[in-house]
Order: structure tokens, then sequence, then C-alpha cells
């Protein structure tokens, strides 16, 4: 729904568009005649939003997310913040109750926006959606690579939560994404 289709699935040009958007975005950014902490909020109300479209119906790797784009944006909110250029930029992505500035982290976006098209495809009222659903979810559970898997996520909720409605396992599953990969940024 509403993805443009490619032979095999590649999605290379689909990449490289996104990375075009985010540092043209940036650059807006950084060239209005704003504070730095107003463009920090502009990355988090303005830059990622206009984002979230192209993470929720393209499938891209996590990697690709953490290494080609983060950089792009950490690059420029080290420079808004303040941070030296070697500076650990784990502060701009954590919570302000663990001391961070809660600026949004790109792949715990795609991570929230994938689980919640798996949710709502594995709790469709159309048979064949759930089925489809079911299908990546057995696919998912038989990769043996370490990759990020949304319809195992959602799953995992549900096994914790049976019987939860739509709405509430959608929340459940990004407030479990979010709180884990904050985790992750801690240590």
């Amino acid at each position: 729904l509403g993805a443009p289709v490619s032979l095999k699935n590649q999605n290379y040009s689909f990449r490289q568009e996104l990375k075009r958007k985010l540092t043209s975005l940036l650059e807006k950014v950084d060239s209005t005649l704003v504070t730095c902490h107003q463009k920090l909020r502009l990355y988090k109300l303005v830059v990622c939003p206009r984002l979230t479209w192209d993470l929720a119906i393209h499938n891209f790797p996590t990697t690709f997310l953490e290494r080609e784009l983060m950089p792009i944006a950490t690059k420029l909110l080290k420079k808004w913040y303040g941070l030296a250029q070697h500076a650990d930029p784990k502060t701009l992505f954590l919570p302000t109750s663990v001391g961070g500035l809660e600026l949004s982290y790109l792949p715990t976006i795609y991570k929230k926006l994938q689980c919640v098209k798996a949710t709502s495809a594995m709790t469709s009222e159309d048979a064949m959606v759930r089925f489809i659903a079911t299908q990546e979810t057995k696919e998912e559970a038989a990769m043996k690579r370490s990759m990020f898997k949304p319809f195992t996520e959602v799953v995992n909720c549900m096994i914790n939560d049976p019987g939860a409605p739509r709405k509430a396992l959608k929340s459940k599953v990004r407030r479990v994404l979010e709180n884990r990969d904050n985790e992750d940024r801690k240590n």
C-alpha cells in the first residue's frame, strides 16, 4: 500500500532518496535563522515526522539507518547542541529522565513504524491480510540472520498480553521497543 514495487524488492534507490531527503531537510533547518535549541526542536518536530512515511512503507535494514542516516543527522545535532565532534552522541537520544535530550532516533522510529504496520496486519478484520501476516511471521521465525523482526516483536507482546485490543497492542509494542533501544544506548 503506497510503496513502489521493484524487482526482487531492491530498495537501493529508495535508500538514496531517503538520504537525499534527510540531508535536504537538515540543511534547510541548519540554514534557518533560529537558535540552536530551536533547531533541535525542528529536528524532532519537523524533520523526523517528514521521514515517517518513507520509513513505514519500505523495509530497510536497521544497519542502513544506524550507519548511513544517523551519522548525517548526528553531525548537525552535535553542532546545534554544542557537543564536540568526537563526543559520544548517546545523550542526544536518551530520555530526559536520565539526562538526555530525548531527540528522535531514526532506527527506533523505523522499528516502531514497522511494528505498528505488523500489528495492523495481524489484527486486521480481513482474513487474507491476517493470513499474509501469519506467513510473514513464519518467515521471520525461520530466519537465521539477526535482524529486526517486527512480526516477532508483536507476537512476543501478544504472548505477554493475550486478548489485548489493537490500540493497546500497538502502544505496548512501541513502548517495549523504546525502552529496549534506550537501554541499549545507555550501555
